[in-house]
């Protein structure tokens, strides 16, 4: 598992990616 962190996560592709990386197993933190 990798710690993940991905600004602008409550965008169009921030949010995609987020929901696709906790699907991979991936911890991830979102900043807006």
């Amino acid at each position: 598992m990798t710690k993940i962190l991905i600004t602008g996560s409550t965008g169009l592709i921030g949010r995609h990616l987020g929901a696709a990386l906790r699907d991979r197993g991936d911890e991830v933190v979102g900043l807006t």
